[in-house]
């Protein structure tokens, strides 16, 4: 039976529809291509039979004028599928023309009267075809939301039941499908083990973990560390936001040539990527005649706090951290050293589950307040980089492969980059959307980090298979 009653919209869920702004958006944009052609018919009935079985995409926000009360969830009566799942306006693409129509959509808004998501099918791509998906943040966080992607492959992970008891019942059956997707973290598992432990335990005994966290995991005490901090260097890549957005993506990078690098290194995958951005940014800024000379640019870093048997549950369910990339750092192999220290004294923080307070205080908290803390996170970093660790095999829809995907994160407290990485079948994405009046070309960004790539290669060939590099 469908559910008819309305549902609190959960506070940290709130706050995504709050953050919402002409332009910028609260959208998670993503684009996946396939290798084979697929009906446009063929493609609309998997939605209809598999998405909409999700209850949460049949589903609109109903607004509150109660103050400080947040809206709730409630079933559309006139769902229109033909308003979700739409042909898109070219019958053919290639890459600069999809990445100009991904561009396009990150600024147009969903009807808030109804359900936040929409598919733009494009019939053919190279030889097969893509499909641009767009949903709102509110309606989940990249591991909910790779969840919901999945359904439409032609194993799809269960539709998570209706009530409490059946999900628990439903959870082995879950974890069976998901068992090769573990890994789907957005960001790395070293860095969220230790939080996600925190969590679990204060799901388990909530009273307890409210003693030992309660100086801690406040609202106020979140807050005042984010003000405490200092505001990130002005630079060419933050300012005031236009309504235009540029969106790319790399070509792909064989996971085992980061393995190699990272092995050489002593370091993690993350670090490597991670050094390789900074490198690209430090590149950039040079190209723009920017000064480098010890510069450090945050980014602001969503860590995962699901586990992953709930991620048929939706919702936002993350916190964050502020990653200092070492933009001033000339030599690649130094910078994956800086990266290495700094990522590890991190995994040390309880600083995500402080930002997981924040935000979901607020989906509630007085619009003053409200503009000020957004205002402290547009100040304390650049740029927000998402890292998202996909299936290790190649999967299907409508019987062909599903060749690539990329996505891109909204930037929440106005900022002017989004940095995604996914991993998939083997292979990392890098994928950059940027404000078209700060950055117009992000495309250069793309070349430089390829440029970094080659040049860790090179370092990790003249090192050899057997030494390991050290600071």
């Amino acid at each position: 039976m469908r559910q008819t009653t309305r549902q609190p919209v959960a506070g940290v869920d709130s706050a995504w529809l709050r953050l919402d702004e002409p332009g910028n958006l609260m959208m998670i944009n993503a684009v996946m291509m396939v290798d084979a052609p697929i009906p446009f018919e063929r493609f609309r009935d998997i939605i209809a039979t598999r998405l909409l079985a999700i209850p949460r995409m049949r589903q609109r926000i109903a607004p509150t004028a109660i103050p400080f009360r947040a809206p709730a969830w409630e079933e559309d009566p006139a769902l229109d599928l033909s308003y979700h799942v739409r042909l898109a306006p070219l019958e053919a693409a290639d890459r600069a023309t999809l990445q100009h129509l991904v561009s396009r959509l990150m600024t147009e808004p969903l009807d808030p009267r109804r359900p936040l998501w929409q598919y733009h099918f494009v019939p053919q791509y190279e030889g097969g075809c893509a499909v641009i998906c767009r949903f709102h943040h509110c309606i989940g966080d990249g591991l909910a939301l790779l969840y919901v992607l999945l359904t439409m492959t032609d194993t799809p992970p269960p539709v998570s039941p209706g009530n409490a008891a059946e999900r628990r019942e439903s959870r082995s059956a879950l974890g069976f499908i998901t068992r090769p997707l573990l890994p789907v973290l957005s960001f790395t598992r070293n860095l969220e083990r230790s939080v996600v432990r925190e969590v679990n335990d204060i799901v388990a005994r909530p009273a307890s973990a409210l003693d030992a966290t309660r100086d801690l995991s406040t609202s106020a005490g979140a807050v005042g560390k984010l003000a405490l901090m200092s505001d990130d260097p002005r630079t060419i890549l933050k300012g005031p936001l236009s309504a235009e957005k540029r969106a790319v993506w790399a070509q792909p990078v064989p996971l085992d040539t980061l393995k190699r690098i990272a092995r050489v290194t002593g370091s993690t995958i993350n670090d490597v990527v991670l050094a390789a951005v900074a490198g690209a940014l430090r590149r950039y800024l040079l190209s723009r005649e920017e000064p480098v000379a010890g510069l450090n640019l945050r980014a602001v870093v969503p860590v995962n706090l699901r586990p992953i048997e709930e991620a048929a549950e939706l919702g936002n369910r993350f916190g964050l951290v502020f990653v200092p990339l070492p933009v001033g750092i000339a030599e690649p192999l130094d910078r994956i050293f800086e990266v290495r220290k700094r990522m590890q004294d991190i995994k040390k923080s309880p600083e995500a589950l402080l930002t997981f307070q924040v935000l979901r205080a607020l989906g509630v908290t007085p619009s003053p307040l409200f503009e000020t803390v957004v205002g402290l996170f547009g100040r304390r970093a650049t740029a927000v980089m998402t890292n998202v660790i996909g299936p290790r095999e190649p999967l299907r829809i409508a019987g062909a492969t599903l060749k690539q995907v990329m996505f891109w994160v909204p930037c929440s407290g106005r900022l002017g980059m989004g940095v995604s990485i996914f991993s998939y079948a083997g292979s990392l994405w890098l994928g950059i959307a940027t404000d078209s009046v700060l950055v117009p070309d992000p495309e250069r960004i793309i070349e430089e980090f390829h440029a970094e790539i080659s040049a860790l290669v090179d370092l990790a060939a003249e090192v050899g298979t057997e030494a390991v590099l050290s600071p």
